[in-house]
């Protein structure tokens, strides 16, 4: 894939220019889905040069750059695309992929192993939601008797609630893993394996008590 990368990059030079942006950019979502990674990155190459030569602004455009990179595991390059988007994030046509910026920069913190920075953004995430507001002041042992039942809030943080939970559990902050997988259980996400991680956390809290007793 490096040296599609590379001979796609150099052989822009000279090239021109005669589509819109975005029909490149549809060319790269193409290859993206069919797996032809390198061609894709040519065709996004290609679309950032055109909307750069029109003085367009299209942060679609850096953000599948930036979950490419992310995947071959070129983390500078991610990043890179990751400020770009960032910078112009008011220019997305779907203000949601605002969230998709911020899974991408979280899951490249968790690949860093930087769990520190990758809960910074997934808190980023969930702060978002107004259910976490009234659902996170509730005492770990209240459990609810329904599940919070919206297919489009349980897209945008499940993901976020599940990981919260999974990178506290990992550093063994019982108490305050379970709030966030307590989320994730009430949107149904991925629901078995956040009550396997629920369960862990109330056994380990529950041998810690039964320990300071004795």
């Amino acid at each position: 894939m490096l040296l599609i990368l590379l001979f796609s990059v150099s052989s822009l030079f000279g090239e021109e220019l005669e589509e819109p942006a975005w029909v490149y950019k549809g060319r790269g979502d193409r290859f993206y889905e069919n797996g032809e990674i390198g061609y894709a990155i040519f065709e996004y190459k290609k679309a950032l040069m055109q909307a750069k030569k029109k003085g367009e602004v299209y942060p679609e455009i850096n953000l599948q750059l930036a979950k490419i990179y992310k995947d071959e595991g070129l983390f500078d390059l991610a990043f890179f695309h990751i400020e770009a988007v960032q910078k112009n994030k008011e220019h997305l046509q779907i203000q949601d992929h605002v969230y998709d910026l911020l899974y991408i920069k979280a899951e490249l913190y968790v690949s860093m192993k930087k769990y520190e920075q990758a809960l910074e953004v997934y808190e980023e995430i969930i702060n978002q939601d107004s259910n976490w507001r009234r659902y996170s002041k509730q005492s770990i042992y209240e459990i609810e008797k329904s599940y919070i039942d919206d297919p489009k809030l349980r897209k945008i943080f499940g993901e976020a609630y599940l990981m919260i939970g999974k990178i506290k559990l990992a550093t063994y902050n019982y108490e305050n893993a379970i709030p966030p997988l307590k989320m994730a259980m009430l949107y149904k996400f991925k629901i078995n394996e956040t009550l396997y991680y629920l369960f862990i956390c109330y056994e380990k809290l529950a041998n810690s008590r039964a320990q300071s007793y004795l």
